[in-house]
């Protein structure tokens, strides 16, 4: 399971041998940032049965200028068409109505005590 920021130095963070190292049956989940994957070789580890799934809420590229007018020819999604053993789902983890609330607390309470208020919390 990959939970890390991207950034140009951890670009394909797992790679084709990072993935291939993985136990056969293994089983690949993504929530963090797509460019942190090598997609391709998770595609090819998949179709092998190297990998038994793969389950992703964000894919490389998606933040690329007309990326959604591409999605239907992109790769993963044209796999995840014709295959069970990959999962995709919006990126929307955290725009539940707790996880806003969440936030607007805290960024109220940040505020407060960078003007030296006091919140109740």
């Amino acid at each position: 399971s990959l939970h890390a920021s991207s950034t140009e130095e951890n670009r394909c963070l797992v790679s084709r041998e990072g993935l291939e190292a993985l136990p056969p049956g293994a089983v690949v989940i993504n929530t963090a940032r797509g460019e942190l994957l090598d997609t391709d070789a998770l595609l090819e580890l998949l179709e092998s049965g190297h990998l038994a799934a793969a389950a992703l809420d964000t894919i490389d590229g998606e933040y690329f200028p007309g990326f959604a007018e591409q999605w239907k020819r992109h790769p993963v999604a044209k796999f995840a068409r014709e295959h069970d053993n990959l999962l995709l789902t919006p990126h929307i983890g955290g725009s539940t109505l707790d996880a806003w609330s969440e936030t607007e607390r805290r960024v109220i309470l940040k505020a407060a005590d960078k003007l030296g208020l006091t919140v109740k919390a």
